[in-house]
């Protein structure tokens, strides 16, 4: 914590030396929204995020239509917006999210190397609105770019178990709508594949234990095959092992069904 909040404080001092519409400025706005950002998933602190999204408005207003780094400047806007929302569930805030996102993407064509990137964050505030309004079309176009980005993705690259973990929890979102079992199964597999790209010691292992155990004692509710909620128990608890009492993914190792 203290390299961070030494990193935002020298940020700050960095922008004070660079007048508005300095080339340079829009690239330390974003450096500065990125930590405060940061700061606020570790203490929870709300006025962190606020700033960054301030902060980045500012960056934004800065790279205009045709700038480079546009898209970039757009991803991360949208990024703070949408975890403003899942903590407040104020409606403009993933509306405008969503919004951002589309034109990020917009500028990202195939072949694009963030397309990936922005793919994934339009499917999640698709996801988040869907949650929210019960629109199947946002579900099912989340399920599209989800599915487009993991497809972008090389295999072993870094995001590959996260985009398989996204792809599984949309497709099991809406098994749990229609019912077609092929998207339980599909979700089951992409749960496979997310959780053999997280090793021991890797951050994402214990969300992605609790995911696949969920997806398993789903199906087992479905058909009732007692190897499905066996593998789903031990699953759980090793997601609960792995999480210290304290750490906020523990609670993570709890049913979601």
């Amino acid at each position: 914590m203290w390299n961070l909040d030494e990193a935002i404080v020298l940020y700050r001092e960095a922008i004070d030396l660079f007048p508005k519409g300095h080339s340079d400025r829009s690239m330390l706005l974003n450096n500065l929204a990125s930590c405060l950002s940061m700061r606020y998933n570790q203490l929870g602190v709300l006025e962190d995020l606020d700033v960054a999204i301030v902060l980045c408005r500012e960056a934004l207003h800065f790279r205009p239509t045709g700038h480079p780094l546009r898209s970039m400047a757009l991803n991360n806007l949208a990024a703070h917006l949408s975890t403003r929302y899942k903590q407040l569930g104020v409606m403009e805030n993933l509306s405008e999210a969503i919004v951002l996102s589309q034109e990020a993407l917009d500028l990202r064509p195939i072949g694009h190397p963030n397309r990936p990137s922005s793919l994934n964050s339009l499917a999640s505030c698709l996801f988040s609105r869907y949650g929210r309004l019960g629109f199947m079309e946002d579900l099912d176009k989340a399920i599209v770019l989800s599915g487009e980005a993991l497809g972008l993705c090389p295999t072993g690259h870094p995001n590959q178990s996260m985009l398989s973990d996204n792809l599984a929890n949309f497709l099991s979102t809406r098994y749990k709508q229609l019912g077609v079992m092929g998207d339980l199964d599909k979700a089951i597999a992409l749960g496979r594949e997310a959780l053999s790209l997280c090793p021991i010691g890797n951050l994402n292992r214990p969300m992605s234990l609790t995911s696949l155990a969920s997806h398993l004692c789903t199906r087992y509710r479905r058909l009732g095959a007692m190897e499905d909620l066996v593998e789903a128990v031990d699953l759980a608890r090793q997601a609960v092992d792995l999480c210290q009492i304290g750490n906020p993914t523990r609670n993570s190792g709890t049913w979601r069904t």
